[in-house]
C-alpha cells in the first residue's frame, strides 16, 4: 500500500531514504530540510531532481503575540538567570504558525 509522506531530513541519510521511499512507490509531497548553507544538501538536490516540492523553512513556531523576547528583561527590572542554550528547543508556549500548517 502506497503512503503520502511529508520527509523531513538532511544529508546523504535524507538522500537515502527519500530514493527508497519513491522507489517502492510511495508518493512523497513535501521534503522539508534547514535553509540553504554553505554546502549543498543532498537531500534538497535528491528532491529537486525527483520534482519533489523543496520546503526551506526556518522554523516552524512562534511566540505568541503580545509575548516578550527571552532577551529583553521582566519589567521588573529583574535580569533572568541564564539564556537558554541554543541546542534547547522553544518553550511549548509557542504557536504554530497557521501558514506552514496548512502546507
Amino acid at each position: 500500500m502506497a503512503l503520502r509522506i511529508a520527509l523531513f531530513g538532511q544529508a546523504a541519510f535524507g538522500k537515502d531514504v527519500l530514493v527508497r521511499l519513491v522507489d517502492a512507490g510511495h508518493d512523497v509531497v513535501g521534503v522539508y530540510t534547514p535553509p540553504e548553507g554553505a554546502r549543498p544538501d543532498p537531500l534538497a538536490i535528491e528532491a529537486q531532481a525527483q520534482g519533489v516540492p523543496l520546503l526551506r523553512h526556518r522554523r516552524f513556531r512562534r511566540r505568541p503575540q503580545g509575548r516578550r523576547p527571552r532577551s529583553e528583561p521582566p519589567a521588573s527590572g529583574v535580569e533572568p538567570q541564564g539564556r537558554r542554550p541554543r541546542s534547547e528547543p522553544p518553550p511549548s508556549d509557542w504557536e504554530s504558525i497557521p501558514e506552514l500548517l496548512e502546507e
